[in-house]
């Protein structure tokens, strides 16, 4: 792991909106992250936004693009390449309040025990709650933290070979 966090953003055609995700980023107060992009066929100019991010960015940017197949299969892909030791969802439209990376950190090392059994944290939509969530629950809104794990398969019961 060469990164506290891997921050990843699936998308599809939102070159519109890609950059909330982006300048609420760069305005991080916690800067050991990488950003991790898989674009799954978008025809808009995401890439060329990227791109350009890339070179003035301070944190490094990975980009993938993908034939489209789906959000789970770019989920699976990002896992796969992921280099932070914790991984967090951003949504192509999302943004972070400045100190969200720092304050998720500060969380989950004030979680006794190290945080043995714990698979995610979870912060509600505005960011001003954080949580720890019990091993196998999962929710569905505001943005999670989870712990990485290898071999993780995150999409359905198929065997995709992903």
């Amino acid at each position: 792991m060469n990164y506290t966090f891997t921050v990843f953003t699936p998308t599809f055609n939102r070159s519109a909106s890609i950059h909330r995700v982006y300048e609420s980023l760069q305005s991080q107060t916690f800067h050991d992250f990488e950003w991790l992009i898989v674009d799954d066929g978008s025809e808009d100019d995401t890439a060329d936004l990227v791109g350009n991010w890339t070179k003035e960015a301070d944190f490094p940017i990975e980009y993938m693009k993908q034939s489209h197949a789906g959000k789970h299969i770019a989920w699976n892909h990002a896992l796969q390449k992921a280099r932070g030791r914790f991984f967090i969802i951003a949504d192509s439209d999302d943004g972070f309040v400045p100190n969200a990376l720092e304050r998720l950190l500060e969380v989950w090392k004030s979680i006794p025990g190290g945080a043995m059994g714990t698979e995610a944290l979870h912060a509600d939509a505005l960011q001003t709650k954080v949580s720890w969530l019990a091993p196998r629950r999962f929710l569905y809104h505001g943005w999670t933290l989870v712990r990485r794990m290898r071999n993780m398969c995150i999409s359905c019961n198929m065997k995709c070979g992903v």
